[in-house]
């Protein structure tokens, strides 16, 4: 009850950006997304009519220590790792006190709208393929100091066979490469060492495999129990999953998958 209330009451609080309005000389497509952090939104140039991303910050936070800093923040971790895989920067600015970068806009379809909404099967040698790009990606994250710690399905874009990795808003340097186990962890994938990527890289994992599951068994089973996989695809998730001995370098999983 308490939080629908505070949820409420900020989203009042918050000016909801429409089709067509305007954000310094861009112009407001579509909302594409809403954080705890920040707002992103469509948005296309006036002058050339190029698509870009516009993240702005949520009102509510300027009343935060420390607040105005998320975006600043965000768009400084993106020109540090700069890769073809993430949106690169292209311009920053403040509007209604609050502030803003604008970034590229990636092509292509979220895994979300891929597995829940496309009905996409993914196959287990299909999906072994996809998070080997994709720890690649992480891999040259965590080779520069840092984790991203929101690898979710809204967060990894598939766009003819390409991946890309956005929304950094949780991204941080990295404070312990001591081992972690992971599975005794309040929250796994906010800790702030490379355990935490690779227990979300584990789920992403699961989900992709599951998008081929059809057994409507009622009875409750665990997912080694219901996925016909074979067992280094098992020995893998365990792995990431911090069931067994959690991996402790993005490379050892790059030769598993790789096998």
């Amino acid at each position: 009850m308490i939080t629908s209330i505070w949820k409420g009451l900020i989203n009042s609080f918050e000016k909801k950006y429409s089709y067509g309005d305007a954000i310094d000389h861009y112009v407001v497509v579509k909302e594409l997304g809403k954080g705890s952090y920040g707002t992103s939104y469509l948005v296309r140039d006036r002058n050339t009519k190029q698509r870009y991303v516009l993240k702005r910050l949520r009102p509510y936070k300027r009343f935060f220590n420390n607040g105005q800093n998320f975006i600043e923040y965000e768009a400084s971790i993106l020109r540090n790792i700069s890769h073809s895989s993430f949106p690169s920067v292209f311009s920053q600015g403040v509007e209604g006190k609050s502030p803003y970068f604008v970034m590229e806009y990636k092509e292509g379809k979220t895994f979300e709208t891929l597995v829940f909404k496309d009905k996409m099967c993914f196959d287990e040698k299909s999906s072994a393929q996809i998070v080997l790009k994709l720890i690649k990606l992480v891999g040259f994250i965590h080779e520069n100091g840092y984790v991203h710690r929101d690898l979710r399905l809204p967060n990894i874009i598939w766009n003819q066979e390409e991946l890309s990795i956005i929304d950094f808003g949780l991204c941080t340097r990295i404070q312990s490469t001591s081992h972690i186990e992971v599975h005794k962890q309040k929250d796994y994938m906010r800790e702030r060492a490379v355990t935490s990527d690779f227990y979300a890289l584990g789920h992403f994992y699961l989900f992709l495999l599951y998008s081929c599951y059809h057994d409507f068994d009622l009875k409750e089973k665990s997912w080694e129990e219901e996925l016909d996989i074979s067992s280094r695809t098992r020995q893998v998730l365990r792995k990431l999953l911090g069931i067994e001995e959690p991996y402790k370098d993005y490379k050892e999983i790059i030769t598993d998958l790789s096998r």
